[in-house]
């Protein structure tokens, strides 16, 4: 099915999704003075899976995935198709498949981000609006990614401890398992996972501010068509030989990785690609900033913020590639947790001489308003099909 972007407003589309921004405002309001974490936590998971899980037709594999649960077309995704196989035990139908996934991702979603809770109201909007798009676009990466979030939970809760892992069985058995279901429903999750927890490792410090503002300059007006792709036929290979779609991939990849494959969608016109990158300067700048303010010696947090910085590097370079935009995408997203901690200490930059930065920050906002206001033909909701 081929989805046509344009201006559009739609009532009802927008009073849905002002029901979820709202919700996760009022949520980490509450969270951050105190409330439960837990029923605040499970009515965004609710309202969140109610509000994406009944869209009809938004998200260019949305149909695809239907097939894929009717037929069983993803058989190499063992986790992922006997998930699907236990749906269909219990009668959910096959346009309410996605209630369910949206409803475990933001469940998950909202385990790993307990550590936030302080800046809940902030983290939890923010978040939302981060992860929307992969858990819309992306259905079954976005799926997988919710046991990846899960994982790095555990991970950092036990990181302080690394030294005796190997002596925690209730580490190993929480981590194990994430990991296993994660792989087990997109195998490509490996790849994340390996980078944050390398990052996590092996850099304890956040990456200094000026190479990486300098790095996505180059990489966004210099290095963004010049890449060689002949030089990743390795790893192409090896992702081929782990992934059954990943091999579709390989073998049309004059397609996904040439050229050939640049996806306009992703092309920004001068002025909004200036105001992307003075955006990027402005969070790559503060972020570093706030961390070493207020997080030195935070590694979850410094780390997530490398994951973020260079993601977006990375998701520059290749900007106009489907295929690997998708998988440094998901360390980009990470944007709204350094953004949330600028905006909640952004009193201790008044003084800065380059606090004229901060206005630039309000550039995280255009993809969200993008979403509600050139959603084109994709806004319709089960309730307006037979289906419902």
């Amino acid at each position: 099915m081929n989805h046509v972007f344009y201006f559009h407003i739609d009532l009802v589309y927008l009073f849905v999704n002002a029901v979820m921004l709202i919700t996760f405002c009022v949520c980490g309001r509450n969270v951050s003075n105190n409330k439960s974490y837990i029923g605040n936590a499970f009515l965004c998971a609710l309202i969140y899976s109610l509000c994406l899980g009944l869209r009809y037709g938004r998200g260019f594999d949305y149909f695809h995935y239907i097939d894929i649960y009717n037929y069983n077309l993803e058989e190499t995704q063992v986790v992922f198709t006997q998930f699907n196989n236990f749906l269909k035990y219990i009668g959910v139908g096959e346009h309410y498949i996605f209630v369910v996934y949206n409803f475990i991702e933001m469940a998950c979603s909202m385990v790993f981000l307990y550590p936030f809770r302080k800046y809940a109201y902030w983290v939890f909007p923010l978040f939302m609006m981060a992860t929307r798009h992969l858990n819309e676009y992306t259905i079954r990466q976005g799926f997988a990614f919710s046991f990846v979030f899960l994982l790095l939970f555990f991970f950092f809760k036990y990181f302080n401890h690394l030294k005796k892992i190997l002596k925690n069985v209730k580490f190993l058995l929480l981590f194990g398992t994430c990991l296993f279901v994660a792989y087990g429903i997109h195998s490509v999750a490996i790849i994340t996972i390996l980078w944050i927890i390398s990052f996590a490792i092996f850099i304890k410090k956040p990456l200094p501010y000026l190479w990486t503002i300098i790095a996505f300059v180059l990489a966004s007006y210099i290095f963004q068509n010049m890449f060689d792709f002949s030089v990743a036929n390795n790893l192409l290979s090896f992702m081929a030989s782990q992934d059954e779609k990943f091999s579709y991939y390989v073998e049309n990849s004059d397609k996904w990785f040439t050229a050939d494959s640049a996806a306009d969608r992703y092309t920004r016109n001068p002025v909004v690609k200036i105001a992307e990158t003075l955006g990027n300067i402005s969070l790559f700048y503060w972020g570093y900033k706030v961390i070493v303010m207020r997080f030195s010696e935070n590694r979850q947090v410094i780390t997530l913020y490398n994951v973020f910085v260079t993601g977006s590097i990375f998701q520059k370079f290749f900007m106009n590639f489907e295929i690997i935009n998708r998988v440094s995408s998901t360390g980009s997203l990470f944007w709204c947790i350094p953004l949330a901690l600028v905006l909640h200490y952004r009193s201790d930059f008044r003084k800065s001489k380059y606090k004229i930065l901060l206005y630039f920050l309000i550039w995280w906002s255009y993809e969200y308003l993008k979403y509600l206001f050139m959603c084109g033909d994709m806004c319709k909701f089960l309730w307006d099909t037979p289906y419902f």
